[in-house]
């Protein structure tokens, strides 16, 4: 609420637009979507998922955290009502507005964020160079939009139907780098046999194979030296969230 003051007289002067609504839509159908871009970003951080996607049925994945380049995926569920107000909170911040975020600054390889919003009209796609919540208009305003979704765990217990759980994907990409071992290196035998690194540089696993992923992403880091046969190689584990179907579908499409 604006207060304006005029001759002999309070004003009261309500600013704010009413939010679109979200895009109706399936499980699989992205309404929202998060991502803090690094800088200098490695082969696997580019292959990350993104830190928040939300689906038409009210999911949401959150990338929790990484360690020693294992990356944790949350699953959230929430209320409709939490939905609505993430929509009226992004036109509080001017997302559908299709402002101006460059900035005056060259910064080389100083990341950026990502912000998509789906209503019923079209999609709406922010991309912010370098964002900071500090910032002053839109660039902060986005940037601050944004902060809440790398910790999902912090909002409050009834913006969700069920407590946070594991995700857990049923389609995994494996993504390979073939490499040459050294003399004292010792590789681990690759416990995938079915996704053998011969021609793809990734493949998609499915059925049985994928209970072994969440033990291996926690105990074999991208570092980690594997071989099957006579090839030795990296392996890059990335759990498919429910919109992606394969490898191509799991890279930043929306960096494209």
């Amino acid at each position: 609420m604006r207060i304006l003051w005029g001759a002999g007289a309070l004003l009261f002067l309500v600013v704010g637009c009413s939010a679109p609504a979200p895009q109706p839509g399936r499980g699989d159908d992205v309404v929202l979507l998060v991502d803090w871009l690094p800088g200098l970003a490695s082969p696997y951080d580019m292959d990350d998922p993104p830190d928040f996607v939300l689906y038409g049925n009210g999911l949401a994945v959150a990338r929790e955290h990484r360690d020693s380049g294992v990356v944790t995926l949350v699953e959230y569920r929430l209320t409709p009502q939490r939905v609505r107000a993430l929509f009226g909170e992004a036109a509080d911040a001017g997302l559908f507005d299709d402002e101006d975020y460059s900035t005056d600054t060259q910064v080389i390889d100083g990341g950026g964020l990502v912000i998509m919003l789906r209503t019923e009209a079209r999609e709406h796609l922010v991309k912010v160079p370098v964002p900071d919540p500090d910032d002053w208009g839109a660039r902060g305003d986005a940037a601050e939009f944004a902060e809440s979704f790398r910790s999902p765990s912090t909002w409050a217990a009834d913006d969700f139907t069920r407590p946070p759980a594991p995700y857990r994907p049923t389609r995994v990409a494996v993504t390979y780098l073939i490499t040459t071992a050294d003399e004292d290196d010792v590789p681990r035998p690759w416990p995938l046999p079915e996704t053998e690194p011969i021609q793809e540089r990734c493949v998609v696993i499915t059925g049985a194979a994928v209970a072994q992923v969440p033990e291996l992403s926690r105990t074999a880091p991208w570092t980690t030296l594997w071989q099957h046969d006579d090839t030795t190689f990296h392996a890059w584990i990335r759990p498919l969230l429910p919109d992606e179907a394969d490898c191509h579908a799991s890279k930043r499409r929306y960096l494209e």
